[in-house]
């Protein structure tokens, strides 16, 4: 369970990252180096949300690597290398221990962590059975149900993950160096979700998109954020 921090609320933030051969060469790199730049990002431009934020990291594989949720400061990411198809239950199975098991309930010393964003980074269709796992974390209580964000890049996935998530986005590209922006991009939702929050507004607000990147779908809106 996170250590709280004094009496305020947390924002939780977890990234999902798929470790297949289809994020392979210049995606990997930025994939791989992506959350200690939202980490570096936070830190420098929003320290005062940045205080306030746990990081965790899981690798999307048939063997999941973990960054357990730990303070912006203590968070030093994850090596992994590609392999393979993507397998995506044991991730999910992690995700949900995480959930559940290290958050800060809301009780009579803390007013407990907000509800946790999850980002997902998925390059192609899982070849498990996975599907269950997912509707029964989106099926947790609302202090551990997650604010999922999904960047794809293969259109096949998008019927599945709009079952699963809150905003779904598209890298319409194949240049690699859009993935760069889109983790800026993440800093930015991060900063302005945990914002929302402490004014008590919980309709996640989403950032303009990089150009490259294409909105799906989202919640309760159909219009393009490009």
């Amino acid at each position: 369970m996170l250590e709280a921090q004094g009496s305020a609320h947390s924002l939780p933030v977890v990234f999902m990252i798929d470790a297949s051969q289809s994020l392979a060469g210049a995606f990997h790199v930025i994939a791989q180096d992506g959350p200690l730049l939202v980490k570096q990002e936070l830190a420098e431009r929003h320290p005062d949300v940045a205080r306030h934020v746990y990081i965790g990291e899981i690798t999307c594989a048939s063997k999941p690597r973990q960054h357990q949720l730990t303070s912006l400061s203590s968070f030093t990411g994850l090596e992994w290398n590609v392999r393979g198809s993507l397998v995506l239950q044991p991730a999910l199975t992690l995700l949900r221990e995480a959930l559940t098991v290290d958050l800060i309930v809301p009780g009579l010393y803390h007013p407990g962590d907000y509800p946790p964003l999850v980002l997902f980074l998925l390059g192609e269709r899982p070849v498990d059975t996975w599907q269950d796992m997912f509707a029964s974390i989106i099926a947790l209580p609302d202090y551990c149900r997650p604010l999922v964000i999904s960047l794809i890049t293969c259109p096949e996935l998008e019927k599945e993950m709009r079952e699963y998530s809150q905003t779904l986005l598209l890298l319409a590209s194949t240049d690699a160096s859009i993935l760069t922006d889109f983790f800026f991009w993440v800093t930015h939702l991060i900063a302005q979700t945990y914002r929302a929050y402490a004014s008590g507004v919980y309709d996640m607000p989403v950032p303009t998109l990089p150009y490259g990147i294409q909105l799906l779908y989202r919640k309760g809106q159909v219009e393009d954020l490009r």
